[in-house]
């Protein structure tokens, strides 16, 4: 499978906003790169520091397919739920089981709901909302970050 590829299948899917992506691979394990560093280096802000709120498989697998049926600013339809869900598990099949999943907040519909229905989050760039993942797995670090204005 091939990171860019899929990258250029998400923004195509989505038609609202835009997508930031980035990869990172090293050799040695257990080898991090510098996240701050790398993602400032691939086009992040940062002003509040790096994604940080933990999600499980399950739910970064939910987050995408969240985040590809719906717009972030007015949470209307903006493609199929079938579409979203199987690039939702072409993700998910960049990551070993061991991976580690973080993004910056709760804006998506299915951690909305875990927050009393309010989206917060941590804004990674200049756009009025943003939101991603942040993933890291064994020998490779990816972010797959959406951003909207109003």
């Amino acid at each position: 499978m091939d990171w860019a590829r899929f990258t250029e299948r998400v923004g195509r899917r989505r038609k609202q906003g835009s997508v930031l992506a980035a990869e990172c691979q090293w050799i040695a394990e257990p080898a991090v790169p510098d996240l701050e560093m790398w993602l400032r280096e691939s086009g992040f802000e940062l002003s509040a520091g790096v994604p940080s709120k933990p999600l499980t498989r399950d739910a970064a697998g939910q987050f995408i397919t969240d985040i590809l049926s719906y717009s972030l600013v007015y949470d209307l339809p903006v493609g199929t739920f079938g579409k979203a869900s199987a690039l939702s598990a072409e993700f998910l099949d960049f990551f070993s089981d061991q991976a580690r999943f973080f993004t910056n907040g709760t804006l998506v519909r299915s951690l909305r709901a875990a927050n009393g229905g309010l989206g917060t989050w941590v804004s990674l760039t200049g756009a009025t909302f943003d939101t991603g993942l942040l993933a890291i797995d064994s020998s490779t670090t990816r972010i797959l970050w959406f951003l909207e204005n109003s």
